[in-house]
């Protein structure tokens, strides 16, 4: 009797310990899956992402936008560069607003959107979502064709990351304003307020007046298809884009209410033809 006592006293503790040892051994698995997941995995992708956007943009390239950006000159077009200190601050909020609106929280990825697009996808079972930032598009625009891929989007996403290392955000946006495509041959914001406005996208010019909040989300809202939103072909899905973008901006604070209101309002004159807003 007092042997088998004995054996039960010992087995108890021996028991706990191999309890306690499963635990511990579990919690290591645990901090380790933690620390593969939340730590080395992110550090390895953003690492390939920057090694892989230095070998793609290359510095020869770098080189020559800082030259046009110094000079005044619009990359890879005719014209003369318009900044964003030049611009009523309605025309970059209108692009941010609509495009972008995390463009200066981040550095040239947005986590959420992507997050957000690749389960779209998944849902889908096709590649719907674009998700690129502002600087992702200066990457596709600047450096890419436009074929819709997770290759290329791979590499939008390390070129932006190069382009966000090299370039402040102010330049980045100059970049972007002055390379996006309006449709009709209209490359650059200034372009495309001259050709379907006949004004122009810089203060105090002496010769032409600058374009209205209405006329700039009009154009802002071009960008997601300089095709399908051209208000000189396709008025009705024009309009009810630039009330997305006005909607938008006044949803984030960069317009009033009543600045929307007034922008909803006023008939945007075409040099070509005058579009009525919607009722």
């Amino acid at each position: 009797m007092k042997e088998t006592m004995a054996l039960s006293a010992t087995t108890i503790p021996k028991t706990k310990k191999k309890r306690n040892k499963k635990k511990a051994s579990a919690l290591r698995k645990f901090m380790l899956l933690f620390l593969i997941l939340v730590v080395i995995l992110p550090i390895l992708g953003w690492t390939t992402l920057t090694l892989t956007g230095m070998y793609l943009v290359g510095g020869e390239k770098i080189k020559a936008i800082e030259t046009s950006l110094s000079q005044g000159n619009i990359y890879g077009h005719e014209g003369t560069l318009v900044t964003v200190n030049q611009m009523p601050a309605y025309i970059p909020k209108a692009f941010v607003g609509i495009e972008d609106h995390r463009f200066y929280k981040h550095y040239g990825i947005d986590p959420i959107s992507l997050g957000r697009a690749i389960w779209t996808d998944m849902k889908d079972g096709q590649k719907t979502q674009g998700a690129s930032t502002i600087t992702m598009q200066v990457a596709r625009n600047l450096f890419l064709s436009g074929d819709k891929t997770y290759t290329r989007k791979f590499k939008e996403m390390a070129i932006a990351t190069e382009l966000e290392n090299k370039f402040s955000k102010e330049e980045i946006l100059n970049l972007y304003l002055n390379n996006i495509y309006f449709g009709n041959g209209q490359y650059g914001i200034e372009a495309a307020a001259q050709y379907y406005f006949g004004k122009t996208t810089r203060l105090n010019d002496p010769q032409k007046p600058v374009i209205n909040l209405s006329e700039a989300a009009m154009l802002a809202g071009m960008v997601k298809g300089p095709e399908a939103y051209n208000p000189l072909k396709n008025k009705d899905k024009a309009l009810k884009r630039q009330q997305v973008v006005l909607n938008r901006m006044a949803q984030l604070g960069l317009i009033s209410k009543q600045e929307k209101e007034e922008a909803l309002q006023k008939e945007v004159a075409f040099i070509s033809k005058t579009v009525k807003p919607a009722s």
